[in-house]
């Protein structure tokens, strides 16, 4: 927790065994549900531009949405108020809208408040053509497609229209075609059951790092191999991810 406080007030500062830390300590707080690595974490996530991106790599990009999402303890408000931070880089924002996505299935938070949320978010940054870039966006429409915001539609709509969303993310007739189908939510969760237990998914990365503390043990394991963790990621994928940059 202490190194997470230095990191939300100034991340720069910190050395390479402390980004060690801050990354073991993402995985450990989940695991165990931490609730008040939430303010630190956010604060962190909140540096300006890509700063928080930057120091800590792909975990920004990849699990802070699991890691947000179990720790919070269905303290959606929190979260969504953290968004709107216009500093806000579009990989934290975008981890964050996820995460209240996760509680929201869980029945952490209220849909209601969540449909609120993803409204407003269209409906203030919309008009400002440099607040997102357009896969932020994308983003935004498969997180209402997966969640079913089908009162969205119209929203969502003009998303599509003023070319702010990439098809490859997910096409308009593909949205309109899950918001048609009651049992979407269901199916989904079905082929995704991961995302009900967040705290779960992202657990076994603590032991990524468990008694590494040499670069030695690191170079035995080669870039395409599968990783020691037992993830079953190649090692690039995991946890060379941050070692790598401390040889």
């Amino acid at each position: 927790m202490m190194v997470l406080g230095v990191a939300a007030d100034d991340p720069w500062i910190l050395g390479a065994e402390e980004v060690w830390q801050l990354n073991y300590g993402f995985f450990v707080f989940a695991a165990k549900r931490h609730r008040p690595a939430l303010d630190p974490l956010l604060s962190f996530l909140a540096w300006a531009e890509a700063d928080a991106f930057e120091i800590v790599g792909d975990f920004v990009a990849e699990d802070a949405a699991e890691v947000i999402a179990a720790v919070a303890c269905g303290e959606g408000d929190q979260v969504a108020d953290a968004t709107m931070r216009k500093s806000l880089h579009w990989y934290a924002l975008d981890a964050m809208h996820r995460a209240l996505g996760v509680m929201t299935l869980r029945g952490e938070w209220p849909r209601a408040a969540f449909l609120n949320h993803v409204s407003r978010i269209i409906r203030e940054r919309l008009l400002d053509h440099s607040a997102e870039p357009v896969t932020a966006w994308s983003a935004l429409a498969e997180l209402a497609a997966w969640t079913h915001l089908r009162e969205l539609g119209p929203q969502l709509a003009e998303l599509y229209r003023t070319k702010r969303v990439d098809a490859d993310f997910v096409t308009e007739q593909e949205l309109a075609a899950i918001f048609a189908d009651p049992e979407a939510p269901a199916q989904f969760l079905a082929r995704h059951p991961e995302i009900l237990d967040p705290a779960e998914r992202v657990a076994h990365w603590g032991e990524c790092w468990d008694g590494m503390s040499t670069a030695r043990k690191l170079l035995r394991v080669g870039r395409n191999d599968p990783c020691h963790c037992g993830s079953g990621a190649k090692y690039k994928r995991c946890c060379g991810r941050v070692t790598e940059g401390m040889i």
